[in-house]
């Protein structure tokens, strides 16, 4: 629960964080266009997904992965390792 809030503050200081360059303005040095906005927001997404992973399965190693994520997830075999790792916990089905 602690990593899905975590995450959520990450993505709304992105937001702010960029919400000021977005404007139309011509004379700006930073303007980004929606599609940016969009590939930037999937490629959070995207790199965050072994965090996403542990906790959606209920991994006991949930935050021990996200910090992992946080640094080594930009070099592939962290990232792939990572993926692996937050898969290997066991799901309880639920009758």
């Amino acid at each position: 629960m602690v990593i899905k809030q975590l995450m959520k503050t990450l993505l709304t200081l992105f937001v702010l964080l960029f919400s000021s360059s977005v404007v139309a303005d011509e004379s700006s040095p930073i303007t980004l266009t929606i599609w940016e906005l969009i590939g930037i927001f999937l490629f959070i997404g995207l790199y965050f997904l072994p965090c996403y992973i542990a906790s959606h399965r209920n991994h006991h190693q949930t935050k021990t992965i996200f910090l992992l994520n946080l640094f080594l997830g930009w070099t592939g075999i962290g990232f792939l390792g990572l993926i692996f790792y937050a898969s290997l916990s066991k799901v309880e089905k639920l009758d």
